[in-house]
């Protein structure tokens, strides 16, 4: 083996001899050895150096010299080259020049920074010092403080160089000017702007910047307590004076002060209040607004419609009142009305609530769940039929129901039927022959906390769940096919979707859910990639597969699918009551 390698190596040819070039610089000459593949530069004394070499250029008192470099060359699978030498002559620096220092000055309000700046920062040191000060150098920069009158500072500088002469001195003078006197502010000007009910009070100084404080004279002793600028002073039923102190203040000025005596005049009698009346029109309600005692007064008026609360009516902008008010579509509003009469106040405001109703929109009611003829044998779900109770509580919503002797198949969920007001529903049940539930259907539902659907349900409205704040269960019947835009959108405390079809259901778009991140999709384990390779589905983070999750009450025909048979065979099992 050993003669093998030897062989081997005899054939490997031998790396050319790389080249050595040099360049004389400003400082320095620069080596650099080139050849093929790896090439290495040796200095005279058999040290591997870097390649490129960079030999400092000596100062011209310690003359020029001579060095001998050395270097080889090894390219991939070859031996490596004949060393070669080259001998570089590095010629001595000429006299060194170093420019003396520049000065350099920066003032602000309080005195000046003098500045003594070599020619290189980055290699030069500038030493600074005080003429006829103790020899010692002095910081650089220095910072020579304004006093009450002027005055100069002489200084002087040197540049220092590593390898080269100090510079020349340089001389400088600085002239230091006198702190600015205090000037005294322009004393504060009162502005008074009054209305019906106070009097505004504010000082100011034509001084940009000053700071002005106002103080009201005490009526007892005339002592003076600091007030707000500006400052309001009530009208009341008799007539009042005060006197108002203001005080100029700022930096570097003498403080100013004027003073106001302000007489406030007796606060004006307020317009009676005015009245709201109701009467019913048509599908809506009439509303007129009657003055109080006063005759000629104007009436302004608001609206708030549908308000969630007393404390936050969210209300309209204000409406000069001309005629009376015709509101036609159903809800709960709240108008505020108040008036005011020439040379008055405005009136106390009056607040009046009142609900428009339409024409029943339902056909029967059982069991406190209204319901609505939607063809022959079926019936769907709409809104309660007294908007002010609502639906509330629990909500089970059952497969059939029967009133006056004959039994409807509950077969929807109208849009909007539990939706904006009920905020009272904790719970839902779908029956198991309800194939659609609304647009809109439960949005709004606050209280909501738990969802189950059942199996016949085919579809699943636009906003259907939307904004359900505390909804945290879903359960998804077997026989979902769609869901609508939005369905479970603005729902953060949803943590549970329960998913039985089969086959995915079809996302309208990634807004149905909001929380793919936070709540955990539970599905059958035999479909469980089919979940996670389809289109918005997939987004869930945490999908796991159960084998208590899958539909069982769609299942009419017991074939383990659920499609439009099993439909036609439980509305015949209905018509024909087995």
């Amino acid at each position: 083996m050993l003669l093998a390698g030897v062989a081997y190596a005899d054939e490997m040819q031998q790396t050319p001899p790389p080249e050595i070039f040099w360049e004389v610089e400003e400082s320095c000459v620069t080596i650099t050895a080139v050849g093929e593949g790896e090439v290495l530069l040796y200095d005279e004394f058999g040290n591997l150096v870097d390649n490129p070499f960079v030999v400092a250029r000596l100062m011209y008192f310690e003359g020029d010299i001579d060095m001998t470099v050395m270097a080889t060359a090894q390219a991939e699978g070859c031996l490596v080259s004949e060393p070669v030498y080259e001998t570089i002559h590095v010629p001595a620096l000429e006299r060194p020049v170093v420019p003396p220092p520049t000065f350099e000055l920066v003032e602000d309000d309080n005195g000046i920074w003098v500045y003594a700046n070599g020619e290189n920062s980055a290699i030069d040191e500038v030493s600074l010092y005080l003429v006829d000060g103790d020899g010692e150098a002095i910081e650089n920069p220095y910072y020579l403080e304004k006093r009450d009158e002027d005055y100069y500072a002489f200084f002087q500088a040197l540049t220092i160089r590593s390898g080269l002469y100090d510079s020349d001195w340089a001389f400088y003078t600085v002239f230091v000017p006198a702190l600015p006197q205090p000037v005294q502010l322009p004393a504060p000007v009162f502005t008074i702007t009054e209305n019906e009910t106070n009097v505004m009070v504010l000082a100011a100084c034509e001084e940009p910047g000053a700071a002005v404080s106002m103080y009201l004279a005490a009526p007892d002793d005339g002592t003076f307590v600091q007030i707000e600028n500006p400052c309001y002073l009530d009208r009341l039923y008799e007539e009042q004076v005060f006197t108002i102190k203001a005080v100029a203040q700022m930096d570097g000025y003498l403080d100013s002060e004027s003073l106001c005596d302000i007489c406030v005049t007796p606060l004006l009698e307020p317009t009676s209040s005015p009245t709201i009346n109701q009467a019913n029109v048509g599908d809506g309600c009439l509303i007129t607004i009657e003055p109080g005692l006063e005759e000629g007064c104007d009436i302004y008026w608001r609206l708030s419609y549908n308000y969630n609360s007393w404390d936050d009516p969210n209300w309209s902008d204000w409406n000069y009142y001309s005629g009376p008010l015709v509101f036609s579509d159903e809800g709960l509003y709240l108008i505020e009305a108040y008036a005011i009469a020439p040379g008055k106040t405005e009136s106390e405001h009056v607040l009046f609530s009142f609900v428009v109703t339409k024409p029943l929109h339902f056909d029967f009611q059982v069991d406190d769940i209204f319901y609505k003829r939607t063809a022959s044998g079926e019936v769907s779900v709409v809104a309660h039929g007294d908007y002010l109770i609502g639906y509330h509580g629990d909500i089970v919503i059952p497969s059939t129901v029967t009133h006056n002797g004959v039994t409807y198949m509950v077969t929807s969920v109208a849009d909007s039927a539990f939706s904006d007001g009920y905020n009272g529903i904790t719970s839902v049940k779908i029956g198991a022959y309800v194939t659609k539930i609304g647009n809109g259907a439960f949005m709004n539902c606050c209280d909501l906390t738990s969802v189950t659907l059942g199996d016949y349900v085919i579809s699943i409205g636009d906003m259907a769940f939307k904004d359900c704040c505390r909804l945290a269960t879903v359960t998804i019947g077997s026989g979902v096919r769609t869901i609508g835009t939005e369905a479970f959108a603005g729902c953060p405390a949803l943590s549970s979707v329960i998913c039985k079809p089969a086959v995915p259901p079809v996302m309208s778009s990634s807004d149905c859910f909001e929380c793919y991140g936070s709540a955990t999709l539970h599905v059958f384990p035999a479909v469980l990639e089919s979940y996670r390779e389809s289109d918005y589905w997939n987004r869930f983070t945490g999908i796991v597969g159960e084998d208590n999750v899958a539909g069982s009450e769609g299942d009419a025909n017991g074939d383990g699918v659920f499609n439009l048979t099993d439909v036609i065979q439980l509305i015949n099992s209905l018509i024909n009551g087995n």
